[in-house]
């Protein structure tokens, strides 16, 4: 089943609002906050998206961005910046490898026994 099937089955529903905290990372982007609800729960997170893009975000687009982002948990900070190219002596690198360890544990809580059925769903 696809990440899209998924969220139209389970009634995954994203609002948007333009705006985001600035972050400079996505200097030369749209940036927006992103509620996603799921069944009671509900996350929300800054998004960003390159001036090209010209809808708001969709459940999708934020979805698969956070599942993709929670293999942090699959490595160690070493390892993890090695993969993304990244200095391992960075404290750059090593806020955005704590700060996305936070964020899945937060989307771990989002989708709760789900979890597994969306990070594996076909995209």
């Amino acid at each position: 089943m696809t990440l899209q099937e998924l969220i139209r089955e389970h009634n995954v529903r994203a609002t948007s609002e333009y705006g985001a905290p600035e972050n400079p990372e996505f200097k030369n982007s749209h940036p927006y906050t992103v509620t996603l609800k799921y069944q009671r729960r509900q996350m929300t997170v800054p998004f960003y998206m390159g001036y090209a893009h010209t809808n708001e975000p969709a459940a999708e687009d934020v979805l698969e961005c956070l599942l993709s982002d929670s293999d942090v948990e699959n490595y160690e900070f070493e390892e993890w910046a090695a993969n993304l190219g990244y200095d391992s002596d960075s404290r750059r690198a090593e806020r955005i490898y704590t700060q996305s360890q936070r964020q899945t544990k937060r989307l771990r809580t989002f989708l709760g026994n789900d979890f597994d059925l969306f990070l594996y769903a076909d995209r």
